[in-house]
């Protein structure tokens, strides 16, 4: 059964290299790590509560590249004079929606597969350092033949004032296709700037994507960097992040899953310098029969060090949300100061939640703490609300989008936390955010 999986996609490509593959002969590596290794099931530990099975019920094509109107980004609230952009539809780049005019001598940001033959120096330098090639069969699918992606490079000791958008759209025109991603992001010494991923679908059909990340942060760098899903009822998601952050640098990541059928992100930061922080959240919005995978790892290599983890979910009707977060913490890291939190809402009795936070600790001088907790509405808050003057539903309403908003609290770009927010409160309350998310989580 794991030979004909393996062949359906192979089927795609006919085994024929994309430029990125041919990067360092990383994609005959890849491929045959791919051929070697079976898709993840149930019976993997890593994977136990998130069942991949439906993704090969059909056999999947090439999504090919649609032009696409201007006026799809009215859709995002943040006025594009803030924002420098690139935009892929279906994996691949498109040149007229992208903007990319107002960058600088400071960045360099450029689709992946034209930034190849520009700086090729760079990109052999830190394509596939994280060793994220052969991590499992998607991350080796990516790896020999996604054919496009993002290319972010931000100068030693430089600030990037304007926000970067990467906005990775899915128009499923043609039933059952398959979209892949690669980025390759490095943020220099001393050098900050702020990075928002876009996950969207514009149609109803069936699409397959599969998004790899490796992000490099160098001593003393400062990165935001934002991730927001919208995929559509019948599209599944799968991306996997990794992250090396170098001493006294600083992450701030947020993961906003709003709609899809199945989502999966897979995110391993590496702390590798000494006086380094890590802030990474997350939210799910999850209803109908929709399922939401966060599988998060945090590893704390150097001493005087500080991770938080606070991840949320809001889930309803038949819906699945599961949070697997691990903070490993090595012999040398000692002052590790680290703190893990899961939450989350059932709104009904066939809402499910799986929580697994895990540390594991081989420092002896360290802080750190975990928890998880998972209920429904607190009815005592719902009666006092109610009891000063408020209906029902606007206490409700008020008491989930506090909840879900704790989330966003500590972003610093005003712009992208007031827009966050808003979309937020948008799919709370069943309002049409790109297209797909109608759903009331309040009655």
């Amino acid at each position: 059964m794991n030979d004909i999986k393996k062949d359906n996609f192979l089927s795609i490509y006919k085994s024929e290299f994309s430029s990125i593959g041919k990067i360092n002969d990383n994609g005959q590596k890849a491929l045959a790590f791919y051929k070697q290794t079976p898709f993840p099931t149930t019976k993997t530990e890593a994977w136990k509560d998130t069942d991949l099975t439906e993704i090969f019920t059909e056999k999947l094509s090439d999504a090919p590249f649609f032009d696409l109107d201007e006026s799809f980004f009215q859709n995002f609230e943040m006025p594009k004079a803030e924002m420098l952009r690139l935009v892929f539809v279906n994996g691949h780049f498109s040149n007229a929606l992208s903007d990319t005019n107002e960058a600088c001598d400071s960045l360099v940001i450029k689709d992946l597969d034209s930034a190849i033959g520009s700086n090729e120096s760079e990109i052999n330098q830190y394509f596939g350092k994280t060793n994220i090639n052969e991590q499992n069969n998607f991350t080796a699918l990516n790896t020999a033949f996604a054919k496009n992606g993002s290319f972010i490079s931000v100068k030693k000791n430089k600030e990037i004032n304007k926000l970067i958008h990467l906005i990775y759209l899915t128009d499923g025109r043609k039933n059952s296709a398959f979209s892949q991603i690669r980025n390759l992001i490095v943020i220099g010494e001393n050098s900050k700037a702020s990075i928002l991923e876009s996950y969207v679908s514009l149609s109803n059909s069936r699409i397959v994507s599969n998004a790899v990340s490796e992000i490099f942060m160098k001593s003393g760098s400062n990165l935001e960097f934002y991730r927001y899903q919208v995929e559509n009822e019948n599209d599944y998601l799968i991306t996997n992040t990794r992250i090396e952050q170098g001493a006294n640098s600083h992450l701030q990541q947020y993961i906003f899953s709003m709609s899809g059928k199945l989502i999966r992100n897979d995110v391993q930061v590496n702390i590798n310098g000494e006086g380094s922080t890590n802030q990474t959240n997350g939210l799910s919005l999850a209803d109908k029969t929709q399922h939401f995978d966060n599988s998060i790892q945090l590893i704390h290599s150097k001493p005087n060090c500080e991770s938080k983890q606070l991840f949320k979910s809001l889930i309803d009707n038949e819906a699945t949300c599961v949070f697997n977060g691990k903070v490993y913490v090595a012999q040398d890291a000692q002052k590790t100061n680290a703190m893990q939190s899961n939450k989350n809402i059932l709104l009904t009795e066939t809402a499910t939640a799986h929580s697994k936070p895990q540390l594991e600790i081989y420092a002896d001088d360290v802080s750190c703490s975990h928890g998880s907790t998972t209920g429904q509405i607190d009815n005592e808050a719902l009666f006092y609300m109610q009891a000063r003057g408020l209906g029902k539903q606007q206490a409700r309403a008020l008491l989930l989008f506090a909840f879900a908003t704790e989330v966003a609290d500590s972003i610093k770009n005003k712009a992208v936390k007031e827009w966050i927010e808003n979309l937020i409160d948008k799919r709370l309350r069943g309002r049409n955010i790109i297209r797909e998310c109608k759903h009331v989580f309040f009655k």
